[in-house]
């Protein structure tokens, strides 16, 4: 007899007679079905069922272990694990049927399903406004609803917010400012993370929200006080307004570490990454007033445990952490800087091993030439350089990139014309750039190329401000500060 306590049991004890017909289906439908020994299995536990579609005398002994292996593998000698990995699969698939029952009685959770379904899918954009938009109208042509009902259109709305802010941010930024004075808390933050992620993106393509919806918001906010002071709310209003240029970074940055410990590690990852995104935004303009800051948070979230994905640090973020502390040690004199250098090589030394294994070797390579360039070791760059086998296209270009700054310093007229033509080349032809990085590297490509010609002669006063009119002129820029930098040692009379 089987333990009377083992889950199994407790399960299939349960089942109606109707529910034996039906898991019996679920488990032939060849979509279902798991493996031929599991239908053996089920049909050996039938007997136990009085209501069931193979309806037998021996119930007792149905249940019994030795029983059920001899009949599933007849002259093979008793293992126990055999059978337990069968009642294991059959569990499992026990669990999906309940599964597939309860969604046939939740529309809503099949309806928000399909939208996450759709949302995921490129080329389904008309299918997700046409699903979210039958949503929206069934929901508000319901009198009442339970707050099972109430979570789930919350839920469905998250993931038309989610979709809105990445597809459509003007669109999105509207359509949460307008619903503002229906909210409360919990969906206020629900809002604010999604209008704050449709403003970033706004930022990025050089829109800005108009004045309207800001007011909106602060009046929302000041008729509000209970709700726009509280954690993580106050962080995310803080946020959109340095978004919206109406206040410096430093505030949010404030808050941001005071309400750490309040918040969920879901929020606190997405706050980070959006400082992070927006000192970054910041630090191609403003340059070293912004590296401090940058790099504290940086640590902050090395601290905190929230820059990992899993187990892992991933190696574009590597990498950022390394150019933003160089640009630290630089700024930074004395004792500061000797710090700086050391947390520099600790960094390298010590998270080197927290990158992904496939990308590990190649991303070390890459950090270890970057620091060498810096030093002004440009053989021991290229060197390295030479060795780094990038495996996507963004890392490639970051490669081709930082060659071309290496044979500028280096002052190898051949090299370095040879390597602006292959880059060029390669950003024309690289299919899986978006047309944003294209643009940036095509710039710094070209602006490097004009200052490169300009070094060595005398009278170069109006080309020069023309090139330092393009640096700073906010459209996409790769390597801007190391643009400034270079334009500003032109500047300075010709040897």
């Amino acid at each position: 007899m089987a333990n009377p306590d083992s889950k199994w049991q407790r399960m299939l004890s349960t089942l109606s007679g109707e529910e034996v017909k039906a898991f019996d289906a679920f488990l032939r439908s060849p979509y279902h079905q798991r493996s031929s020994k599991l239908l053996d299995l089920w049909a050996l536990l039938a007997p136990w069922f009085p209501e069931g579609p193979h309806k037998q005398q021996g119930r007792e002994q149905s249940l019994d272990r030795q029983h059920l292996f001899s009949g599933l593998f007849p002259g093979v000698t008793y293992k126990d694990s055999n059978l337990s990995n069968l009642l294991s699969s059959l569990v499992r698939s026990l669990e999906e049927f309940w599964v597939q029952e309860a969604l046939q009685q939740m529309p809503a959770m099949r309806q928000r399903l399909l939208l996450r379904a759709f949302r995921q899918r490129k080329g389904l954009e008309p299918e997700v406004e046409k699903l979210w938009s039958q949503l929206e109208n069934s929901h508000q042509a319901t009198p009442s609803h339970s707050p099972e009902d109430q979570f789930l259109h919350l839920l469905s709305q998250e993931d038309y917010l989610s979709y809105q802010s990445e597809h459509q941010p003007r669109t999105a930024s509207m359509v949460l400012g307008n619903s503002l004075g229906l909210l409360n808390q919990l969906t206020l933050q629900l809002h604010l993370k999604y209008w704050l992620a449709a403003l970033n993106r706004l930022q990025l393509v050089g829109e800005q929200p108009g004045l309207e919806l800001q007011e909106t918001l602060w009046h929302f906010l000041q008729t509000h006080p209970e709700i726009a002071t509280s954690p993580p709310i106050r962080v995310y209003v803080e946020l959109i307004r340095c978004l919206t240029e109406q206040a410096s970074p430093d505030q949010a940055l404030a808050f941001f570490a005071d309400d750490l410990p309040l918040l969920s590690e879901a929020d606190a990852k997405m706050l980070l990454y959006l400082l992070l995104n927006l000192l970054n935004q910041q630090l191609k303009t403003q340059g070293e007033r912004v590296l401090s800051a940058l790099l504290s948070l940086y640590r902050l979230g090395l601290e905190q445990g929230l820059l990992f994905a899993g187990d892992y640090l991933d190696a574009h973020v590597f990498l950022n952490i390394v150019n933003v502390a160089t640009g630290a040690v630089k700024q930074a004199h004395g004792r500061e800087q000797e710090e700086l250098t050391a947390w520099r090589a600790a960094f390298v030394e010590t998270y080197q091993e927290r990158l992904p294994p496939e990308r590990r070797e190649e991303t070390v390579l890459y950090a270890e030439a970057y620091l060498a360039y810096q030093a002004g070791n440009y053989a021991a760059a290229y060197r390295l350089l030479n060795r780094y086998k990038p495996t996507d296209a963004l890392s490639d270009l970051s490669r081709r990139s930082l060659l071309i700054r290496v044979y500028y310093d280096a002052w190898d007229d051949d090299l370095f014309d040879a390597q602006v033509k292959s880059a060029l080349m390669y950003i024309s032809r690289a299919a899986a750039v978006s047309d944003g990085k294209r643009l940036a590297y095509n710039r710094f490509v070209r602006l490097t190329r004009q200052l490169f010609a300009l070094r060595g002669k005398p009278d170069r006063s109006k080309a020069l401000a023309a090139i330092r009119q393009e640096v700073q002129d906010p459209e996409a820029l790769e390597c801007r500060l190391w643009l400034q930098e270079k334009v500003a040692e032109l500047d300075q009379p010709a040897q």
